[in-house]
Order: structure tokens, then sequence, then C-alpha cells
């Protein structure tokens, strides 16, 4: 699991909010968020990652898992964001040690 603290900044009902949440995992198109709130699919929002104040643009992409900590909602971003989590991935293609 790949703890990194976030911010969901979203207008609801015509009030802008602003929501704490987590990610359990990331990668470079998006993330897995426990929030203490569920979102429909296609719900869009500015993801804020606290370490960097980096912001991307997101939507739901499924429907949201509860669970005892929350919901995990798995979000992708509205374009590729390599750099966002500040994390190296490893290449395409690549395959770890065999045993």
């Amino acid at each position: 699991m790949i703890r990194i603290r976030v911010t969901l900044e979203m207008t609801l009902a015509g009030k802008r909010i602003t929501l704490p949440a987590v990610t359990a995992s990331v990668n470079d198109h998006g993330a897995m968020l426990l929030c203490t709130r569920n979102f429909p699919v296609d719900t869009r929002f500015d993801l804020i990652n606290e370490r960097t104040a980096q912001k991307q643009s997101c939507r739901v992409t499924r429907a949201a898992l509860e669970n005892p900590q929350g919901y995990l909602i798995p979000v992708e971003f509205a374009a590729p964001a390599p750099g966002f989590w500040h994390i190296s991935f490893p290449p395409p293609g690549w395959k770890g040690l065999e045993n």
C-alpha cells in the first residue's frame, strides 16, 4: 500500500468543497483513493498531492468498494501524469527476477 495524503476539490450542489483522502495505490494514470465519502462513477474533481501541492484533474472510473476505513475509489487522471507522485515506476515490459 502506498499512502500519500491528498485533497479532493470539487463543486457539489453549487458549493466548492475540499475533502481529505489517502492513496491505497498509485500509477502514472491515477490512483485508488481511500476516502470517508463515496462518489458516483464519472464524478470529476481536482486531486492535490499534499507533499508537492501539485494538482491534477481526475474522474471516478468505477463504483467504490466500501471497507471499514471508508471507500476505496478508483480514479484516473484527465491526462497521464508520470511525475505527479514523484515515484519511479518500472518501465513497460519490465520483468522481475524469476526463481
